[in-house]
Order: structure tokens, then sequence, then C-alpha cells
């Protein structure tokens, strides 16, 4: 397997907010300004690892040796003893890059190529966690999960920025697997921390009994409902067209079932064809966004409405916005989390979104915090989606964990009596599941894109620029 070398993109600008309302075909509104927003980083000394030694020449080939050998013996990691046996491991403040990668261990992402507007966000994250740019990722395997033409040329341009990215597909990736080697699964992640792939490498290399580390990740049982509780879920709702009746009774808070005021959304949705203002308005609206929540204006309306779980889905490109009051939040779509059988239950699409907007605007105030917990979470008989994930080569060719989408109930586990663990301070975005398809119908990949041109993507990059 032979990759071609770096090619020479032109930089591209990132995404500017939007300018104008699309909530009516005849009237328009200018957005709220966008603030002024310095992030200053702090330097919080982290935790000891052993700094690797110099690397050695790098082979393209994605095969590699079921009986290799570590190069080096390099002392174990180091961490900060707890002050008491139990007490949580010391870790440093939110994003914050962990130097010093062990010498002695290669770490592999294991990345699915199947939707391009996916892997356009998460190779800009994936690029900044290589070895060559101070990151942990010896290199990336894109395992090929589509025969789509187009999406397969665009991984050639992903495949030429870099010979740590390799392309292999389902069948030859299980015969390559190293055993010594650690991996990291992600599937369907658009937005993960800086510091997340650190943080689940670190914590395997201390839990050695685990079979898997699991990231934090949003929109992804059991941990969305703990979110909801620890205050990170904020109240947002569609923004909806002029013409929507929100004096309808159904639409109110406590009263009727929510089916006339579903119905008036399908009947606008069926309204906006291809050529109309609106339509036209809304797909210009995603070109020209950022990802800031703080560029949009306040969403308006009644204090009684209410936005059932179950509506279906609404206008193509459409926006959620932020209802100002914070006691709003019992009157929006998370409101309806409960947890039964070892998940959270009702994941709407409408949860989904209302939980991919509260990401971005934690991620804007710096308040990521709100997701995190020190202590490891094990997954027991819960459910989890194994959307991003760290995990020894061994343990891949002796489980069949890898064929597996989820995970909840089974005899994986019990069979192996080795726990599945989530490090909370590892996080990441999960998209969307299958029953979620109103996701994509959000303008929520945009202001995702927009989120990787300003704080990921290496230019010139492919994401930035398309």
């Amino acid at each position: 397997m032979t990759n071609t070398k770096l090619t020479d993109h032109s930089a591209s600008n990132s995404p500017t907010h939007v300018s104008n309302e699309y909530g009516s075909e005849a009237d328009e509104d200018e957005y709220a300004e966008e603030e002024d927003w310095t992030v200053s980083e702090t330097i919080i000394r982290p935790f000891t690892l052993q700094l690797p030694p110099p690397l050695l020449p790098m082979t393209s080939s994605v095969v590699q040796s079921h009986d290799a050998k570590p190069t080096e013996s390099a002392p174990a990691p180091k961490f900060p003893p707890p002050a008491r046996p139990g007490d949580p491991v010391k870790w440093p403040s939110q994003e914050q890059r962990i130097p010093g990668k062990p010498g002695n261990l290669n770490i592999s992402g294991l990345v699915t190529f199947d939707r391009r507007d996916r892997v356009e966000l998460s190779h800009c994250y994936l690029e900044r966690n290589l070895v060559t740019n101070g990151g942990w990722l010896d290199n990336v395997v894109w395992v090929v999960n589509t025969k789509n033409k187009s999406d397969l040329a665009y991984l050639d341009e992903i495949l030429a920025r870099s010979p740590l990215y390799l392309k292999s597909d389902h069948a030859e990736m299980r015969r390559t697997v190293s055993r010594e080697t650690m991996y990291i699964k992600i599937e369907d992640i658009v937005w993960f921390a800086k510091d997340t792939i650190e943080r689940l490498v670190a914590r395997k290399l201390i839990s050695h009994d685990a079979l898997a580390i699991s990231a934090n990740i949003v929109n992804n049982p059991p941990v969305n409902f703990l979110h909801y509780h620890a205050g990170a879920l904020h109240p947002y709702l569609p923004d909806l067209p002029k013409g929507f009746n929100f004096s309808a009774p159904e639409s109110k808070a406590e009263q009727g079932d929510g089916k006339s005021g579903s119905k008036q959304v399908q009947e606008l949705a069926e309204k906006v064809g291809e050529h109309s203002t609106l339509f036209k308005a809304l797909a210009n609206h995603v070109h020209n966004i950022t990802w800031k929540s703080s560029g949009y204006p306040n969403w308006t309306g009644p204090e009684d409405f209410v936005w059932s779980s179950d509506w279906n889905i609404p206008l193509p490109n459409h926006r959620w916005l932020r209802v100002p009051d914070d006691r709003a939040l019992n009157r929006t779509p998370v409101a309806h989390f409960t947890y039964e059988g070892g998940r959270s239950k009702n994941e709407s699409w409408a949860m989904a979104s209302q939980q991919h907007y509260s990401l971005l605007e934690n991620i804007e105030k710096e308040k990521l915090n709100l997701y995190k917990f020190d202590r490891p979470w094990d997954v027991k008989d819960d459910y989890i989606q194994l959307s991003f994930l760290a995990i020894l080569g061994g343990d891949i060719l002796d489980t069949d964990i890898l064929d597996r989408l989820d995970i909840q109930g089974d005899t994986l586990q019990r069979d192996t009596g080795r726990p599945i663990l989530i490090e909370g301070t590892a996080l990441a975005a999960h998209f969307n599941f299958m029953h979620q398809d109103g996701v994509p119908t959000t303008d929520l990949l945009a202001r995702y894109k927009s989120l990787a041109a300003d704080q990921a993507c290496l230019a010139p990059s492919p994401s930035a620029s398309d």
C-alpha cells in the first residue's frame, strides 16, 4: 500500500456568522453582533510521562506483525499518587495537550470512513493528534465502509496529507492488528477535545484489567442523562418560520398531545420547495455560519410554548436558538430524558440536537468541566455505543468487540471478566444514531465545520476549503 505525497491546497478563510434572519420570506432581521472572543489558554503542569525517544522512520504500509515487540523498554508513565487509596487521579485542566507520549507504545487510530460530512470534521482533529504535530497517534488507519466514488476521492485527498495516514478495509484491518499496539477506535465523531486521546491512553495504562476505555461522549448513553443532571444542557428550541401558530392549545405547556403543533411543522416543511425564497435563505445560511452561539439572536416565542420531543422533522438546514431564560429547560426536548434498563430513554433527534447546541455553547464559554467526572464509570450491563474507545490489539484479536456497534447486557464483559470503563475527562461528540435522522436537517454539521476550521484544521485542509 502506498500513499501519495502531501498536496498543497490553498488556504481558506474561516466561515463568518450569518447576517440575515431567515425566519420569514418577507422580513429580514439583523443577527446579533458576534462578540470579540479571545480565549487565553492557562498553562498547567500536567502529570509526568517519560518523553519518547527520537522517532524512527515510519513505514507507509498498513501491515504489521501480530507478534511485534515493543522497540525499547521505557519507564512506565508516572502519575501523581492519590492522597488516599481510591482517590481520583489528579488530571490537568480541561483541553490541555499532554506531553510525553510513552516511547515504548505504538498508538494507532482506527477510523471508520463511510460518510464524508463526518470524516471531513474528524480528520482535522486526528491530524492535530499525529506524532508529527505533537500528538500521540503514530498513524491513522482509515477503514473504508463505502463505495461512493466521490467520497473515496475525498479519502485520497486525506491520504495525500501524511504518510501516517493509511487505508484499509475491515477484513484487512483485522488481519494486520498488532497485539502490542494501542488502538483508538473512532466512528461518527464530529468533535473531540485536544486531550481526549491522551486521557484515554493514560487511563488504559493504569487500568490493566479493563477491556476498553470509552470516551465521555455527548449524545451517547448512558452519560447523556448524567450531562443533563450536571447542568451541561441548556434550553434551545428550533427557530420556526413566520406562520407557526404558537397560540394553538397543543403547543402550550401541559395541554394536548402536541399533534396540532407537529402537523403545523410538517405542513410548513412541505411548503418549502427548492425554488422558494425561504429554501434559498436556509441553504445560504449554512454557507455563512459561525459555530458560536453568541453570533445568533435569542429564541423568541411565548413563555408557555413547548416543543415535543417526538415532533416531525422541521425545515432543512434549520437552526436552533438559545432561550435566554435557563428555567425554560423544562419545556425543551431534553426535559423528557428518562433512565431505564441501563440506558437513557426517549433519545429523539430533537434531544440529540439540543445536546449538540449545548456543547457548542459550552465550548465557547469554556465550561467543558460541566461534562466531566473523575472516577471511571464501569459500564457493567448498561448500554453504550462504541464510538470512541481505546483498546489493545490483543483484545481486538481475542474478542469481537470491533464487530459490534454497541453493547448492552451481553456476555462480552462477563465472559472476559473485564469491564469497559468510561473516562469522564475524555470528551467527544457523536453526531446521531439511525433513529435520530432529524439531526442532519439542522445546521449543526455546518456549525461543527466552522468550529473545526476555527480551532483544529491545519491549512490547507480539505475540510476548511470545501
